[in-house]
């Protein structure tokens, strides 16, 4: 449950970005099952002079999440060009003037666990 505590008031689910109340995920995932997931973690720096957030290393972030995935034999739905796109609309969507986000991605279950969701 999101409290008014929470940082992030909107999520990337599943390709849509949605409030945190409304990014309902099933208990059947591998991560809520057996704790199967990977994250990364990200900083990015606000501009007051150009009004504009800057994601610190996007791509090397991007490409750390993708060898994680790899390692734990996670296929990725979305392609890393669709998942940067997501992040930064994510962030856009949040209003964030800067701080540290993770990246979680988590293979989901009831579609024969090929399905993954960010």
């Amino acid at each position: 449950m999101v409290t008014e505590t929470s940082p992030t008031k909107r999520v990337w689910l599943d390709g849509d970005v949605v409030t945190a109340e409304d990014a309902n995920i099933s208990i059947y995932t591998e991560s809520a099952m057996r704790g199967a997931n990977v994250y990364e973690g990200l900083r990015a720096y606000w501009s007051e002079a150009r009004a504009n957030l800057y994601v610190w290393k996007l791509d090397d972030h991007l490409a750390r999440l993708f060898q994680s995935m790899k390692i734990m034999r996670m296929t990725p739905p979305y392609s890393r060009e669709v998942l940067r796109e997501a992040i930064l609309e994510w962030a856009r969507a949040n209003d964030f003037r800067e701080g540290r986000r993770e990246l979680p991605e988590q293979p989901a279950r009831g579609d024969g666990g090929a399905h993954q969701r960010l």
